[in-house]
């Protein structure tokens, strides 16, 4: 008995029979009303905090872009990237006490957008990005899956609630992918332009021009040359080409950071991080972050070389694009060693896509559990590594990969 059991639950994990819209609708509502009591828990824990510390604000990350607005608001693009006078400014706004340091690495890019947050309080500039990341993914996600119900589970899933209480912008990312995954196939131009905005974290940006040059979709990438160049255009005439230098002064100390320091190493998912974990040197590290990168990049980019080796003339036909994109989310995670967890918000686009899939076909092996696998992994992933030093978000990571791979290479053939 014990042994049909098992191959019962095996199966159930496979074919996903289990993931009806009911249950589905069920386990939402399940997760929403927890998560109610987890946001007054640790609102609660907040004004603690601050009570107890003589006002200070609670410590979140969204402290390092409004310190970086601050500066280039008062006294110019370059005195974001000037470590005493924002940190001073740390201090004098209550977050952190002396000796503390939030750094700011982030490019010029990205500081001309959140800029404007530099003429706000702190607290009234931190409802603002907050509110508006949440705006921005309800509103790109519901262009991705027709369920209301569905949205709302995925904005208000565990990864968007690590996300907000660390006050950081992978809402931002997530909306961007997601905004592409909707227009490749019937406005190209305006999805290569929306990835473009990827400059602000470039990191997540490298892989999209050259999906589109193996894709030959030409007017995405116009899109995307357009916008980023526009926005390094903008930042360096508004913010200063000084602001340029100073940003590039800070790669090695993000570099080191990621490198060195293992107190850095549970907020961040890669396979580099996974093999420091486990005792590895950083040498094997980037040997094993390598070798992955060059899979995903094979995995993404060889049906587009071999039918372009073969004679093809254009462009996939409309439709297979979404999945090009739902892929191309995972490999920009993938691919990078600075893939920090509140990245994982842009999972959240693949997953809509594949519940949209749901709803005209059923579901391919593996897709529903893994997607209820990475629905709530990604919280307890940096538990895990901080209390057992286990890394388990990379191999998830790779096998959701894979079942976008199968998606896309379906959708390829079935226009073949």
């Amino acid at each position: 008995m014990g042994v049909s059991l098992g191959k019962a639950f095996f199966a159930a994990l496979r074919d996903g029979n289990w993931a009806t819209p009911d249950r589905w609708r069920a386990l939402a509502i399940v997760w929403l009303v927890q998560q109610l009591a987890v946001v007054m828990f640790m609102g609660a824990a907040f004004a603690r905090y601050s009570a107890a510390h003589a006002g200070k604000l609670a410590a979140t990350d969204f402290m390092t872009f409004w310190s970086a607005a601050r500066m280039a608001v008062l006294h110019g693009g370059a005195a974001a990237y000037d470590d005493p006078a924002r940190i001073a400014l740390q201090q004098a706004a209550g977050a952190i006490d002396a000796g503390g340091h939030y750094a700011y690495w982030y490019p010029p890019t990205f500081l001309l957008v959140t800029a404007p947050l530099g003429y706000l309080p702190y607290a009234a500039a931190a409802l603002v990005f907050l509110v508006l990341g949440y705006a921005l993914v309800w509103a790109s996600l519901r262009l991705v899956t027709s369920s209301r119900g569905a949205t709302l589970a995925l904005v208000f899933s565990p990864i968007m609630l690590l996300n907000a209480l660390i006050g950081q912008n992978g809402t931002l990312s997530c909306a961007i992918f997601a905004v592409a995954l909707v227009s490749i196939d019937s406005r190209p131009f305006l999805a290569g332009a929306a990835l473009g905005l990827l400059v602000c974290k470039p990191h997540l940006a490298v892989l999209a021009p050259v999906l589109f040059l193996a894709a030959r979709r030409w007017r995405a990438l116009g899109g995307f040359i357009t916008t980023a160049c526009a926005l390094m255009i903008a930042s360096t005439l508004l913010l200063g080409p000084e602001s340029w230098l100073g940003f590039l002064s800070h790669t090695r100390e993000a570099t080191e950071s990621l490198r060195d320091f293992p107190d850095n190493w549970p907020k961040i998912q890669s396979v580099f991080t996974a093999v420091r974990l486990l005792g590895g040197s950083p040498t094997l590290a980037f040997l094993a972050q390598g070798c992955l990168a060059a899979t995903v990049v094979a995995m993404l980019l060889g049906p587009h070389f071999v039918a372009w080796r073969r004679g093809g003339n254009g462009p996939p036909a409309a439709g297979s694009g979404a999945a090009d994109i739902a892929l191309l989310t995972a490999a920009s995670l993938l691919a990078t060693p600075y893939m920090f967890d509140y990245d994982l918000t842009c999972l959240l686009v693949p997953m809509a896509f594949l519940l949209a899939a749901h709803g005209q076909s059923s579901p391919r092996p593996w897709e529903c559990s893994l997607i209820l696998l990475l629905y709530v992994l990604p919280v307890a992933a940096r538990v895990l590594a901080v209390t057992h030093h286990i890394p388990v978000m990379p191999p998830v990571l790779f096998a959701f990969f894979v079942i976008l791979w199968r998606r896309r290479r379906e959708a390829l053939q079935g226009q073949g």
